[in-house]
This record gives C-alpha cells, structure tokens and sequence, in this order.
C-alpha cells in the first residue's frame, strides 16, 4: 500500500511541476506579446499622425487608453477599433473627404480607423489651438463631445487646467490618463 503511495506521490508531482511550467510558459507568452501589441502599429501611427499634423505620441496614448491595441475592440455604446471611433465620427470623416460611407465592419480595419480617429482629434485640436491647454480641451472633446466641452468651459479663464472643469469623472480620468501615457511615450522611439 504504501508504495502506490509513493508512486501516487510522485506522480502527484511530477503532474504539479508539468502544471507549473505551463503556468510559466502562459506567461511568458503573454508577456512577450504584451509588449509587442504596443508596437505593432507603430508604422501606421507614425504616418497618419505625420499626415494630420499631430503627435504620433498623442495618437499612440488615445489608442492605449481606448482599445489597448485591439483593433476588434468594441464599447459599450458602440465604438469601434483601435481608436473606438463612432458611426457620428466616421459620417463626419466621410462627409468631409466627400468619399463613400463604410460599413461598421470596415471601420475595424487599423488603417481606416486610424484615419478617421487621428483626423477626429487633428480637428478638435485645431478647434482649440489657441488655447494653452489645446491637447487637454482636444481629448475632452474626443471623448465627451464638444457640445459637454463647451458647457464645461463656458466662462473659464485661457489660463486655467480645463481638467478639473470636465464635468464627467470619466472623461476626466480619460484625458489624465491618456496624458500621462502621452508623457511617456514623448521619451520613447516608433518602432518602424
């Protein structure tokens, strides 16, 4: 009896030992692609960023904070792609370089949502170029709409931190968030 027991512990084990380097080996993987998925559009980033005038940095940091780098992600109110862009935003986009209207499932494409998200922000940022906090206002509006963001800023002196103005705790979480991924992506190069 007692050794089945002890081949019954050895397998025990060896079953636990062979548990744990899968556990390991998950990891790993994960944290190998982790790292990569943030550089993955870097190329594409870098190039829309460069077409609209804006910081390939800024553009980066609201993709983070918005799908993490899953062009498949969808919100909860129905955004969509790496830029979480809106049916409104991809109809204004439209409109605006007179082309066709795209179907939701074109608007997953990295490419095309990048384009119409980075085009998005390039104009809410021309919008407030002249105030001292344009990057600030700019995500306020990417996230909230500019109707909130005007609401918000109504009577609000130039010099003044729009963001403890934001009338939403979430948009203000946002736009902190999305700053501080800003900050530290400013220290970093593309990978293209």
């Amino acid at each position: 009896m007692t050794l089945l027991s002890n081949q019954n512990k050895k397998m025990l084990k060896f079953v636990f030992l062979l548990l744990i380097f899968f556990v390991f080996l998950i990891l790993c993987n994960y944290y190998l692609e982790s790292s990569s998925i943030e550089e993955r559009y870097d190329s594409i980033i870098v190039k829309t960023a460069e077409r609209h005038s804006v910081s390939w940095q800024m553009i980066k940091a609201i993709i983070r904070q918005e799908s993490h780098f899953h062009a498949n992600a969808k919100g909860g109110v129905g955004e969509i792609g790496l830029m979480q862009i809106t049916i409104g935003a991809a109809r204004d986009w439209e409109k605006k370089k007179h082309t066709r209207k795209h179907t939701r499932y074109e608007l997953f494409n990295p490419e095309l949502n990048l384009e119409i998200g980075t085009w998005y922000y390039a104009r809410a940022l021309k919008q407030w170029k002249k105030k001292k906090f344009s990057e600030i206002y700019a995500l306020a509006q990417y996230n909230a709409g500019r109707k909130n963001l005007l609401r918000w800023t109504k009577n609000m002196k130039h010099d003044t931190n729009p963001i403890k103005k934001i009338g939403f705790p979430s948009t203000r979480n946002y736009v902190k968030r999305v700053m501080n991924f800003y900050h530290s992506y400013l220290k970093k190069q593309p990978n293209i």
